[in-house]
């Protein structure tokens, strides 16, 4: 758990346009609605998914609370601190794309956003990892015959304390990532899904299996996943609407 200030910072007024005027949404977390965080002293204990699809995440041990910082962003520790639940919906959907505003994300291979299974140390679908050492974004996949794919996409996401928005798409034959909008420098990249993945685990801020491991050090700001690869129109009006409101 990490202290937080009770102040929103570094962002414009709200634009206007919402993540649901585009189909597909499959969960939306907002740190600038207030509204939708439950906390005590910052301690966050559960976080409103604004998508309709009822996908809220929760922590219910108090020193492993992230601290929310009012209209601002919810911060993760790297040590313990977690929100999640046991409805995952991103691998299953078959393509995604994902978009996080977060900042001070630090390297060293911890996993802001984790798919995994709470008996079985071997599936996973991690879409957003930070690599062991450098600060580009990483991508792991494994099915629950242990066969993995492991793919570096490029970018600065990871510098430890530079705002960015970050996009990612899977949408099972390729992968693709965004830094601020500009495509990184390793994507498009061919990507073939494995076997049978069964995921039992949706979790912001670790990996969550027969341990918890892989503890991410950042400060999130809003996160929207949907359930399909969105066009190049729809990600670009994403891509502006969370440009606007988080001035990245």
């Amino acid at each position: 758990m990490r202290l937080g200030l009770g102040l929103g910072l570094g962002l414009t007024k709200d634009v206007g346009f919402s993540p649901l005027n585009i189909s597909g949404l499959g969960a939306w977390y907002d740190a600038y609605d207030a509204s939708t965080i439950t906390e005590a002293a910052g301690a966050v204990s559960q976080w409103d998914d604004k998508s309709g699809n009822l996908r809220h995440i929760t922590q219910s041990t108090g020193a492993n609370q992230p601290i929310y910082t009012n209209g601002d962003n919810v911060s993760f520790d790297g040590t313990n601190d977690w929100l999640g639940n046991s409805t995952p919906f991103i691998h299953a959907a078959g393509a995604t794309t994902i978009f996080m505003v977060g900042s001070n994300m630090l390297q060293g291979g911890g996993q802001p956003l984790t798919e995994s299974n709470h008996t079985s140390a071997t599936p996973f679908y991690n879409p957003v990892a930070s690599n062991a050492t450098d600060s580009q974004l990483r991508f792991l996949n494994r099915d629950d015959a242990s066969s993995i794919n492991i793919e570096l996409l490029g970018g600065t996401f990871f510098d430890g304390s530079t705002k960015n928005l970050l996009t990612f798409s899977d949408d099972g034959a390729e992968l693709n990532a965004y830094q601020n909008g500009t495509l990184t420098s390793l994507s498009p990249i061919a990507f073939t899904r494995d076997g049978a993945t069964t995921l039992t685990r949706f979790t912001v801020g670790a990996l969550r299996r027969t341990t918890i491991s892989d503890y991410a050090n950042f400060d999130l700001h809003e996160l929207i996943i949907y359930e399909r690869l969105l066009t190049n129109a729809e990600r670009t009006s994403i891509t502006t609407y969370l440009s606007n409101r988080w001035s990245v």
